[in-house]
């Protein structure tokens, strides 16, 4: 069993939407270079992700890795997949996912803020990055709403 070290519980106090995209739309193309789309389950529903891995990235090296999660009526290309950008470059595998009922990711009704899958979806990522070979610890960092979710 993969032991989750290192946790990282973070909250941004402030405007949560990012300007000019509004709540339930995909922000297509922003905030994804140099990242890769990624599937993976919580609950049942299929969950979008976009991985981001350092540039100095070398095949068979671990990493420390990090989930982060956006705010309430977010999607991963807004100001999570800044944040999972910025701290790959220094060195982080990073995971912006969009949460159940949003983005890209599956479940109905959609734009639906349900805490307790929030949540699941939080422990599914985590679990989807503890099962790769080039992870050697998982933190967790939720911006604006997403960090009240956050547990250790």
């Amino acid at each position: 069993m993969f032991k989750v070290k290192n946790v990282l519980m973070a909250s941004c106090i402030g405007a949560c939407a990012a300007a000019g995209v509004s709540a339930g739309t995909v922000a297509d193309n922003i905030n994804v270079q140099g990242s890769s789309p990624v599937l993976f389950l919580s609950a049942g529903n299929k969950i979008a992700g976009n991985l981001y891995l350092p540039p100095s990235y070398k095949e068979g090296s671990r990493y420390p890795a990090v989930v982060v999660s956006h705010p309430w009526g977010g999607v991963k290309e807004q100001t999570a997949g800044l944040y999972a950008q910025q701290l790959a470059k220094k060195g982080f595998i990073t995971l912006a996912y969009d949460a159940s009922h949003y983005g890209k990711s599956e479940g109905t009704p959609r734009d639906f803020e349900n805490p307790a899958e929030r949540v699941n979806d939080i422990r599914s990522a985590v679990s989807y990055l503890s099962g790769r070979k080039d992870v050697s610890a998982v933190g967790t960092l939720g911006i604006c709403a997403g960090g009240g979710l956050h547990i250790a």
